[in-house]
């Protein structure tokens, strides 16, 4: 929503195409429309969402519109610390709705925003549109929207002159600043900052969307299954559904593949979590420890970051939760090994079996970025 967050694997939020609709069963409880409904929509300082939802029931519900607001990245550009900037927590920035203008705009930002080492991650359930735009990106108009972004942060700030614009070779140059030494440097495509990623709740949307991000170049892909709904398998397994380019014509795509094997991910970071909220869905604990056990046989960073607000877990650990006072079982429930958190989310890892709390990074973020460190016991 703003600067700062309660989301572990993030110090900050931006979101600035607000609206949305509905896609998958993922998006049944969507927290986002309720907080962006209630709260946000009366409050008359927030113009920017107000009108995207509408009463529908007993609860707001987007309505399909949306307001931009790209301004908001401007304190992602001037962060002098670098920092993890997750964009778009409460709306999806590939929606169909959001203009392919804003989505280049907010990457350009992104890409300013990387003189300071910021690092910027996205994820969306719309990964076809991601996939299109990410293949067949305006450079052109990216470098205008950086140029344009960078002399007007120099001109506001003239003490930071020789900030380093990267730019498409052969691009006309910005009109010269008067405080500003711009230096030209071929713009890096895909952004080294920018994490895209997909969303999915079930194998189906999975296969989906998983497929579709392995064919959008990107220097890091990550997946976020959250909520979670049930069992998913990743990795190649049995299905051999993924192989990788052995090698590649001057366009970059590959014209001879190869089987990685049955461990293999596609992906470089899986993140997962329960359903939150009043409504939440069960999230059975042996989803996430297969998800776990998979990235594990890959080598791929695991981070799980929340149990959920209906947790199917087995005997022992119910038994063992509701003697801690951690987690109270409930009738019927109970019966079943249904148990909910103390914490209203499950995401206070004191409250899960030791075997599950973990939360990696990939590689590529360096330790003192970290948003939180849990170590894996």
């Amino acid at each position: 929503m703003g600067i700062g967050t309660k989301i572990p694997y993030a110090h900050n939020t931006v979101t600035t195409a607000i609206g949305c609709l509905p896609v998958s069963p993922g998006c049944a409880n969507c927290f986002a429309e309720c907080l962006v409904g209630g709260r946000l929509a009366f409050n008359p300082r927030l113009d920017r969402y107000h009108g995207v939802t509408e009463i529908t029931g007993d609860r707001p519900r987007w309505n399909g519109k949306v307001n931009l607001a790209p301004e908001l990245l401007g304190t992602m550009v001037r962060r002098e610390r670098p920092e993890v900037w997750f964009i778009g927590d409460l709306s999806d920035l590939f929606y169909e709705e959001v203009p392919t203008e804003h989505i280049i705009e907010v990457l350009a930002y992104v890409l300013v925003a990387g003189r300071r080492g910021q690092v910027a991650i996205t994820t969306t359930k719309r990964s076809r549109r991601q996939r299109d735009l990410v293949n067949g990106m305006d450079l052109d108009l990216l470098a205008r929207f950086a140029d344009r972004i960078a002399s007007g942060l120099l001109a506001r700030r003239p003490r930071r002159a020789g900030w380093e614009v990267r730019h498409v070779p052969g691009l006309a140059a910005p009109e010269p600043d008067q405080h500003a030494k711009v230096e030209r440097r071929p713009l890096p495509w895909p952004l080294p900052n920018w994490w895209p990623g997909v969303s999915a709740e079930d194998q189906r949307r999975a296969d989906e969307r998983i497929a579709d991000l392995a064919a959008t170049p990107a220097v890091l892909r990550w997946v976020s299954f959250e909520p979670l709904l049930g069992p998913v398998e990743v990795c190649n397994g049995r299905a051999n559904r993924w192989s990788v380019p052995t090698r590649r014509d001057a366009a970059g795509n590959g014209i001879e593949w190869t089987d990685p094997g049955p461990a293999f991910i596609p992906v470089d970071w899986v993140v997962v979590g329960g359903e939150s909220g009043r409504h939440a869905r069960v999230n059975d604990l042996a989803w996430p420890r297969a998800l776990r056990d998979q990235c594990r046989a890959a080598g791929v960073p695991f981070f799980h970051k929340q149990a959920g607000a209906c947790v199917r877990v087995p005997r022992g650990d119910a038994l063992q939760f509701a003697l801690d006072g951690s987690w109270t079982a409930e009738s019927p429930g109970a019966a079943q090994g249904i148990a909910r958190p103390g914490h209203p989310k499950g995401a206070d890892p004191r409250e899960w079996p030791p075997d599950l709390r973990i939360r990696e990074f990939p590689a590529r973020l360096p330790r003192a970025m970290w948003p939180t460190v849990l170590e894996a016991p």
